[in-house]
């Protein structure tokens, strides 16, 4: 967890939603720490920023591993992307992704 922590404060300040993407890109308990160590330091990572992020992953061929984990853990800690969400996984449906590639 440490080592996510000093990811996240060594990262540009000035693109946190593109920091966040990259996560995804490490094995699962590298994301699971980083998205942790994310949500933890709102004043850096906001409800927008997770916005951007997730309108970013989203789009991504294949879906990130723990894509659903990290929106559930943003719905958990911004309850006002209720409405963005649901966007998101109608975007999902749309685009007919496989469940199974939706959980872990």
């Amino acid at each position: 967890m440490s080592e996510a922590k000093n990811t996240v404060v060594a990262t540009d300040p000035y693109s946190p939603s593109t920091d966040n993407d990259n996560f995804h890109e490490e094995g699962p308990l590298k994301v699971t720490d980083a998205c942790t160590a994310c949500f933890e330091q709102r004043t850096v990572f906001t409800q927008q920023v997770f916005e951007k992020s997730l309108n970013k992953l989203v789009d991504k061929v294949p879906i990130p591993l723990l894509f659903m984990r990290t929106v559930i853990q943003a719905l958990d800690t911004f309850p006002a992307l209720v409405d963005f969400v649901m966007g998101i996984l109608s975007r999902l449906v749309n685009k007919q992704v496989s469940y199974a590639s939706w959980f872990v």
